[in-house]
C-alpha cells in the first residue's frame, strides 16, 4: 500500500468544534474510499487550530466491480426501456432479468474497470471537505461555500507525488508545501512522504498530534502543581499548535476572596489553570502560551496578569459593595426580574418555591427530618435566588448560588441552608445532604409543574426549559436518600395550589416523570412487566425502585400475585367500602384472610431492603390465603349482608396491597 497525507489549511477553527470535526472528517474520508473501492488501512485524523490532517495507507488502484442498477419492469413500453438503456449507456445484452416480489425486472450490468486511486483522490477529498457537517458555519467574500473559517490552502500527497485538486467555490487550488507555526516559522516547508511532513511539521513549531499536545501541556502543568481539569485541558489543547506553558502571579489583595471568584474568571474568562500548593489556593495561574517569546515569556506573562488583575479588581469592588447589606435585602429586587412572561418574577417563584418546601416537610415519610426542618427549608427559599441581583452575579454569572451561600454563611445563616443554596445548582449525583436535596426536589418539581401548567411541556427532541433533565433529577433524589412520598399527591398539590392548573396537570406531569422512572429501571435490567406492574399499583417512587430490585427475583410469585389482584378487582369492581362486620366471618378460609390481612398491614412499610423483602414474603403468603378463599368461598352469596362483607374484605386487601 502506498501513503497518503491531506492537510487542510484554515483560519482559527474554534477548540469547541474540533473534536467531533477530526471524527467526522476521517469518517467521511472512509466513506468516500469504500464508494470509489479503494482499499486502505490505518487511517488516522488530526486537528490543530489551523489545520485539519489526514494519513492513510491506500492501495494504487481501486478495485473492478460489476455495478447492478435497477431498471423497468420486462413489460414496460419500449420507449422506458430504451431511456434506460441510453442513460446507461448499454445495450440490452448488458442486462440481466431479475424476480422481485412476483414481478421481473431489468438489471444493468455496469463494468467498473479498475483505476488509479490517484485519480480518484481528488473527488473523494473534495466531497469530503464540502460533506463536513459543522455546528456553525460561515462563508467569506463573494463566495457561497461555507466553512467554519475560511480556508486558506490545500495540501495532498500520494506515493510521494503532490496532488492537485481545487475546490472550484472558493478558487483554491493544491500546492506543493506547507507552512509552520504562524509565528516561530511561518516559511513554506516541502514534505514528500508523511513521515517527512510530521518531521519537518515539527520542526517548525507545529505539533499536529492533538493527544500529543494534550499530554505535553499536561505534563508541563503538572510539574507546576497546576489544578487540571479535562473541560479546561481539551480547549486550550485546541486554541495553540505548539504549547508553552507559563507561570502568572496574584497580588495577595485579591487572595482573601473566595476561592471560586478567583477560579472563575481564571478558566472560564482567560483559560488559565490555577495553581494549587499544600492544599491551598497560590497566588499564581499557568497560562498556555501559543510562541517561544525571546524575552522568556515576561511580555506575555505581564499581559495577562494586567487582564486578570483587572477582572479580579473588579470582583474585589464588587464583593465589598455587595456585603454591605445583607443577602435577605437583595430580595425585593428579584421582583425586577421575570422569570416568564406567564409565570411571573423570580421573587414570585421564591414564594412558590417556599410553599412547596412547606409541604414537602408534611409529606414525606423519613426519620431523617429534624424539628426545625420545615423552617430552615423556607428560609433557604426565601435566600436561594437572591445573589441574582448582587453585582458579583451581575459580573460573573458562573457564580449563582455559590456567592449566595458565602453571603449567607457570613451573614450568620444555619450552614445546612448555605450548603443547600450552594447545592441548587449542583446535579443530584453530586447533592450530600438530605436537607439540599429536599430542597433541590421542591426547586425542580415546582419547575417542572409550572410550565406544565402553561401548557409549555417538552415535545418530540425538544425541551428548552430543561424538563426532563429536572425530571431525572427529582427521581435521583428520591431514589439516593429513600425518600417515601406520594409523588402524585405532591404534584397535585402544586398545581392546584400554586397554579390554579386544570386537573390534567398533575396527571400529565407524574406520566412524565414516570416515563424518565420507567427508561431508568429498564437500564437497571428490571423487566418491563414488574416497571409496568409498580407504576400501576403505586405512586411512591422509592418503594416503586425498592420493590421492582427485590421482586425482580421473584418473577413466578409476583405474576401470580398480580393475576390475584386482577380477580380481586374484577370482583369488587368499583366498590371502596372496607368496613367489616367481623360476626359474619364465619367459615375458616375467609377468617384466615382476615387474620393474615392484619398480620400484613403490621408489617414495616420502609422502603429500606429487609422491610420490602419482608412485605414481599408476606405478600406470597397472602397470595396463597386469597387463592384458598376463592377456591372455598362464595363471595356472591345469596345473603346479601355477608356478600357485601365479603366484598369489602377483598377491596381491604386490594388496599392493603
Amino acid at each position: 500500500m502506498d501513503n497518503f497525507l491531506l492537510e487542510i489549511l484554515v483560519e482559527e477553527i474554534p477548540a469547541r468544534f474540533q473534536g467531533k470535526v477530526r471524527q467526522d472528517f476521517e469518517q467521511l474520508l472512509i466513506a468516500g474510499l469504500e464508494a470509489a473501492c479503494v482499499k486502505y488501512d490505518n487511517v488516522r485524523t488530526f486537528i490543530t487550530p489551523r489545520r485539519i490532517v489526514a494519513v492513510a495507507k491506500l492501495e494504487s488502484e481501486t478495485v473492478a466491480f460489476v455495478e447492478e442498477k435497477k431498471g423497468p419492469q420486462i413489460s414496460a413500453s419500449s420507449e422506458v426501456i430504451n431511456k434506460f438503456l441510453v442513460a446507461n449507456n448499454i445495450s440490452r445484452e448488458n442486462c440481466v432479468e431479475k424476480e422481485v416480489n412476483g414481478k421481473t425486472f431489468l438489471y444493468a450490468q455496469l463494468d467498473h474497470a479498475s483505476r488509479r486511486t490517484a485519480d480518484v483522490l481528488p473527488d473523494i477529498i473534495c466531497n469530503a471537505i464540502r460533506q463536513i457537517p459543522w455546528a456553525r458555519a460561515m462563508h467569506w467574500g463573494e463566495h457561497t461555500f461555507h466553512f467554519v473559517r475560511p480556508l486558506r490552502q490545500l495540501f495532498g500527497l500520494f506515493n510521494g507525488d503532490v496532488l492537485s485538486f481545487s475546490l472550484q467555490e472558493i478558487g483554491v487550488s493544491s500546492c506543493d508545501h506547507t507552512v509552520g507555526h504562524r509565528f516561530l516559522a511561518p516559511q513554506a516547508i516541502y514534505p514528500r512522504t508523511p513521515d517527512d511532513y510530521f518531521t519537518q511539521i515539527g520542526s517548525a513549531f507545529v505539533i499536529v498530534d492533538q493527544n500529543e499536545r494534550k499530554n505535553k501541556i499536561a505534563d508541563q502543568l503538572k510539574k507546576i502543581s497546576a489544578q487540571i481539569t479535562d473541560d479546561l485541558l481539551d480547549e486550550v489543547t485546541g486554541l495553540v499548535e505548539y504549547p508553552v506553558v507559563l507561570v502568572g502571579h496574584i497580588p495577595e489583595q485579591y487572595m482573601s476572596l473566595p476561592r471560586e471568584v478567583i477560579v472563575t474568571p481564571m478558566k472560564v474568562h482567560q483559560k488559565y489553570f490555577p495553581i494549587v500548593e499544600n492544599g491551598e489556593l497560590a497566588p499564581k495561574f499557568a497560562i498556555v502560551a501559543n510562541n517561544i517569546a525571546a524575552d522568556g515569556g515576561a511580555t506575555i506573562i505581564n499581559g495577562n496578569e494586567r487582564v486578570l488583575n483587572a477582572r479580579l479588581s473588579d470582583a474585589l469592588f464588587f464583593f465589598d459593595v455587595d456585603r454591605k447589606k445583607h443577602l435577605v435585602s437583595y430580595r425585593e429586587n428579584l421582583r425586577k426580574i421575570v422569570f416568564q412572561e406567564q409565570l411571573g418574577t423570580v421573587l414570585d417563584r421564591t414564594d412558590r418555591i417556599a410553599s412547596v418546601c412547606g409541604y414537602l416537610c408534611d409529606l414525606i415519610r423519613t426519620p431523617l427530618l429534624s424539628s426545625n426542618t420545615r423552617d430552615l427549608l423556607v428560609r433557604t427559599a426565601e435566600l436561594a435566588k437572591c445573589d441574582l441581583s448582587t453585582n458579583m452575579v451581575g459580573e460573573f454569572p458562573e457564580l449563582q448560588g455559590i456567592m449566595g451561600s458565602y453571603y449567607a454563611k457570613l451573614d450568620g445563616e444555619d450552614q445546612c441552608v448555605c450548603d443547600a443554596i450552594r447545592d441548587q445548582y449542583s446535579t443530584a449525583d453530586d447533592i450530600e445532604t438530605i436537607f439540599s436535596a429536599l430542597y433541590f426536589m421542591a426547586d425542580q418539581l415546582e419547575l417542572i409543574v409550572a410550565f406544565f401548567s402553561i401548557g409549555k411541556e417538552p415535545t418530540g427532541s425538544k425541551d428548552p426549559f430543561a424538563l426532563r433533565r429536572a425530571a431525572i433529577g427529582v427521581l435521583k433524589i428520591i431514589r439516593k436518600f429513600d425518600l417515601s412520598l406520594d409523588l402524585l399527591q405532591l404534584v397535585r398539590w402544586i398545581a392546584e395550589n400554586l397554579f390554579s392548573a386544570d386537573v390534567s396537570v398533575p396527571v400529565r406531569v407524574i406520566n412524565f416523570i414516570f416515563d424518565r422512572l420507567r427508561v431508568m429501571l429498564k437500564n437497571e435490567n428490571i423487566p418491563h412487566d414488574i416497571i409496568d406492574l409498580m407504576l400501576k399499583r403505586n405512586d411512591d417512587v422509592a418503594l416503586v425502585c425498592k420493590r421492582a430490585s427485590v421482586w425482580c427475583r421473584h418473577v413466578d410469585e409476583i405474576n401470580r400475585w398480580s393475576d390475584c389482584i386482577k380477580r380481586i378487582q374484577n370482583i369488587v369492581a368499583d366498590n371502596v367500602d372496607t368496613t367489616l362486620d367481623t360476626a359474619l366471618l364465619r367459615e375458616p378460609a375467609e377468617i384466615d384472610l382476615f387474620n393474615s390481612l392484619n398480620s400484613y398491614r403490621k408489617l414495616d412499610s420502609t422502603v429500606s431492603d429487609d422491610s420490602v423483602t419482608q412485605q414481599l414474603k408476606a405478600m406470597i403468603e397472602l397470595e396463597k390465603v386469597v387463592t384458598v378463599f376463592f377456591d372455598e368461598i362464595l363471595v356472591n352469596s345469596p345473603d346479601k349482608d355477608l356478600r357485601k362483607n365479603r366484598i369489602n374484605l377483598l377491596t381491604s386487601v386490594l388496599q392493603a396491597l
